[in-house]
């Protein structure tokens, strides 16, 4: 598996185990598995704001979307957390 950011791909990742993409539980773990990760994150008053609440990332199946409204905090958002 490689993963693509922006106009690159990463050289190959050797998978150790998991779950088997379209195993119909493969997306509800995923998310489940995240949850307490993106609890962690110090994103506050960082995302899209609607409406007087910041949504900073939206989860289905096994993709991610992470949202800013600048590149700046984009950067910081995906700076590793401490």
């Amino acid at each position: 598996m490689s993963a693509r950011i922006q106009d690159q791909t990463t050289r190959p990742i050797q998978l150790q185990r998991g779950v088997r993409q379209g195993d119909v539980i493969s997306p509800k773990l995923f998310t489940a598995a995240l949850e307490d990760v993106f609890k962690l994150l110090d994103w506050n008053g960082l995302g899209i704001n609607i409406n007087g609440e910041y949504i900073t990332q939206l989860r289905f199946a096994h993709y991610v979307v992470i949202m800013a409204e600048t590149l700046g905090d984009l950067k910081t958002m995906l700076r590793p957390q401490q």
